[in-house]
């Protein structure tokens, strides 16, 4: 019979000494989307910086960041917020999953399950009832990864542009 290795992933609390991977894989995630950033935090001229700002959100109440790890190297990061969704919605204290992203190397072997664990507990011990995720849907990928996941259409989320977007 053959042996099944199992994964030796663990999910955890965000460190700080996990930021420059974490950084890398931000990046990595908004090239996968094929999307520009202002999030100024990502610039290179502000990497001795991005330390203490995820440190900071990490560590307030109402943001949480989670990290896989295998054997010492990052592997994978999820974060999510508190929220609220208006009255009417079956759910009004949610958590709002930011970003999630696993490896290459690490997809398929239930990272991301992990991950959203470790959301799930962190949002009940704060009594919200959901995690929601807002998805681009021309990002089918990424669509079917969080389908996987246990996320289903939900709500339908429209813009009307008023101006252009000067910063982008």
């Amino acid at each position: 019979m053959a042996q099944v290795q199992q994964p030796s992933f663990v999910v955890r609390d965000y460190e700080e000494r996990d930021a420059n991977t974490v950084k890398e894989m931000m990046r990595a995630l908004i090239k996968l989307r094929g999307l520009k950033t202002r999030f100024i935090m990502l610039n290179a001229a502000y990497d001795a910086y991005f330390a203490p700002y995820l440190k900071g959100v990490a560590k307030g109440g109402d943001n949480v960041v989670k990290v896989a790890e295998d054997k010492g190297k990052i592997v994978g990061y999820a974060i999510a917020s508190k929220s609220s969704e208006p009255a009417p919605a079956e759910h009004t204290k949610v958590a709002e999953l930011v970003d999630m992203y696993v490896a290459e190397s690490h997809r398929g072997i239930g990272v991301a399950s992990a991950l959203l664990q470790g959301l799930e507990d962190w949002a009940r011990a704060k009594k919200l009832t959901a995690v929601v995720v807002n998805a681009f849907p021309q990002l089918e990928e990424e669509l079917t990864a969080l389908r996987s996941l246990g996320f289903h259409d939900w709500r339908v989320k429209l813009i009307h542009v008023i101006e252009k977007d000067r910063h982008a």
